[in-house]
């Protein structure tokens, strides 16, 4: 499953914003003192639990809009959009901020070896390892074996691609304002695949500076793909594109 489903009471708003003033009945206030009450309780939650197991055994079986469901998510939208945003700041704690889907991770180990700049915590990486994609995942900073989900190694992007010749690049959530994406695409041989997941021009991710590559030196591939994607929390416009380096 991918992207967004337009069923469910978060979806309902205009890019996840609310319309109205929430109206909370002393219930529904319970629910989401509880839901928000500490990490304990939301490390319990189904829509967690079933992201780690997909990461440890590797059975693909996450479904992420039926596991917010499962999890407890309130029918209410504003508490429902409230419950989301802290179910994703545990997310993000534990695993990054990109939410993959067996469609997305089916993709790129179609892609052949790959090479994971900005990896983080390495969950995207431990995915298509599980997967058996042939992966490197490497990052400026890695935060240590006790914090990832895979080994990343140590290393600055740009020299990363040029120590791995031959592979296609995946870089999810480049650093908000940062131009070590733009330099990255630059040092990519002529004919590989940069997968960039993130937010589009003027978003939260890199520099809009990376956009302007288009045409220059990057055109778009979305065929790779295949229509995969990532799942999104709500007022959260992330997206996974393709793009070959010209």
């Amino acid at each position: 499953m991918t992207g967004e489903i337009a069923s469910f009471p978060w979806r309902a708003q205009t890019r996840g914003i609310p319309r109205r003033e929430p109206r909370m009945d002393k219930t529904t206030m319970a629910a989401l003192e509880a839901l928000l009450a500490d990490d304990r309780h939301m490390a319990g939650k189904p829509f967690l639990n079933g992201y780690e197991q997909w990461l440890e055994n590797g059975t693909a079986l996450f479904d992420p809009e039926l596991l917010a469901v499962q999890s407890g998510i309130p029918t209410d939208p504003v508490v429902a959009g409230i419950a989301m945003f802290r179910l994703r700041e545990v997310f993000i704690d534990r695993f990054g901020f990109a939410v993959a889907t067996p469609d997305l991770i089916a993709a790129l180990v179609s892609l052949g070896p790959v090479l994971e700049i900005g990896a983080g915590k390495g969950a995207l990486s431990r995915l298509l390892a599980n997967a058996g994609a042939n992966v490197i995942a490497t990052d400026l900073q890695p935060q240590g074996d006790e914090h990832s989900w895979i080994d990343v190694q140590k290393s600055e992007a740009t020299a990363a691609i040029r120590q791995t010749a031959g592979r296609n690049v995946i870089c999810s959530w480049p650093s908000l304002n940062g131009t070590w994406i733009t330099r990255a695409a630059r040092a990519m041989e002529p004919g590989r695949i940069l997968i960039v997941i993130g937010e589009g021009r003027g978003g939260c991710t890199g520099s809009d500076c990376f956009f302007d590559l288009q045409g220059k030196i990057l055109e778009p591939c979305s065929e790779v793909l295949g229509g995969a994607d990532v799942w999104r929390f709500p007022a959260i416009h992330d997206t996974a594109s393709a793009w070959r380096r010209l």
